[in-house]
């Protein structure tokens, strides 16, 4: 079959755009789909094809009117909107979407850059009508399936398909290997008030004593005035905050790292999580339904009523019973073998045959 493919999000560095193309990667080794790729062309895996000037193409007009006459044009046979967005009503072709989280319903400007803001504006509108005319609606979780139930009621009823993480990460023969000479934790930062960065850091902090670094993956901001405090530790080095790495270097942190901590309240599905697990070390979470989803049993779970307190005492914990962290990463890498881009192209694929036989 082949499908225009909704490549608007692929290069934005963050856990959607890595669905995006790592998805497309798997679709096109499946050699059951062509895919017709309409986004930046730099983040184009090899075997699609790449839709020539897509990625001048202002944001929304895949969405509207441009995009019905674009399927048409191209002839294709269904049209995947990978980011939330899509078709607020019927299209030419039948039409596939994954709409990853509903985060952006209760969005606090205060929180948020000016793109998000509008972002956000434009999803409240859209996305409803989108989920509603979908021929199928995809979904990373069950978390996110039972949101749609309540909010969305009009939405086409959601099948869960999950993400996958990188093979050669989840066949790392690295258990519980020594780290770096000094011992250090990785966090996902953000903007956002819901990673709760700040209380990551305040809890690094109470553990000052220990000869402990924090590493913290600053690609989707920091919360305002943090950098502002952290001028001593940043000085001593204690600290380190990245903005956007390549992916080699991100498993590279992650495989060394004493443990990854991932205490965000609230997720779509907790790529994080995963991607911890695969790097062979303990993950640290829990508190958003859909990472205890991921995570399962494997992930040394978070209490939601004392964030701080509960990463202070996890983080002593491995620090004084090796043999206990070796466990939770073993735990980590049996459980995300579950988890292949095969099995996700898979999902997808049959998503793609029911929307096609669905359609009128």
């Amino acid at each position: 079959m082949r499908l225009l493919y909704d490549a608007r999000l692929a290069s934005r560095g963050l856990g959607i755009a890595t669905v995006v193309v790592e998805l497309a990667r798997a679709l096109t080794a499946s050699g059951e789909a062509e895919l017709v790729w309409c986004g930046d062309p730099r983040s184009a895996p090899a075997g699609v094809t790449v839709l020539d000037r897509a990625d001048r193409l202002p944001y929304p007009l895949l969405d509207g009117p441009l995009g019905r006459a674009l399927a048409r044009r191209l002839g294709v046979d269904l049209v995947h909107f990978t980011g939330n967005t899509g078709w607020g009503g019927r299209g030419p072709v039948p039409c596939v979407l994954t709409l990853h989280d509903l985060i952006f319903m209760e969005s606090d400007w205060r929180s948020r850059s000016l793109r998000q803001i509008a972002g956000h504006r434009y999803e409240r509108l859209q996305v409803p009508r989108a989920a509603g005319t979908a021929d199928v609606l995809v979904v990373p979780s069950r978390a996110v399936a039972a949101q749609v139930s309540s909010r969305l009621p009009r939405a086409t009823a959601p099948r869960v398909v999950s993400p996958g993480v990188e093979p050669c990460v989840a066949l790392s023969p690295r258990v519980g290997a020594p780290a770096s000479p000094v011992p250090y934790l990785v966090a996902f930062a953000g903007r956002d008030p819901r990673k709760l960065t700040e209380e990551v850091v305040r809890a690094w902090r109470q553990l000052s004593s220990l000869p402990l670094r924090l590493h913290l993956l600053a690609a989707g901001g920091t919360p305002p005035g943090l950098l502002d405090s952290l001028g001593r530790e940043l000085e001593r080095g204690d600290l380190e905050i990245h903005g956007h790495l390549p992916r080699p270097e991100v498993w590279s942190l992650l495989t060394g790292a004493l443990a990854l901590i991932y205490p965000s309240r609230d997720e779509g599905f907790g790529l994080p999580v995963l991607e911890g697990m695969a790097a062979g070390i303990p993950v640290l979470s829990g508190i958003a339904r859909s990472t205890r989803e991921v995570g399962g049993d494997a992930i040394i779970q978070l209490d939601a009523s004392d964030v701080v307190g509960s990463i202070v005492a996890a983080v002593r914990g491995l620090l004084a019973h090796p043999a206990q962290a070796r466990a939770a990463a073993e735990r980590g890498l049996a459980r995300v073998r579950t988890f292949t881009w095969e099995a996700t192209a898979e999902g997808y694929l049959r998503a793609y045959r029911d929307a096609i036989e669905r359609a009128p």
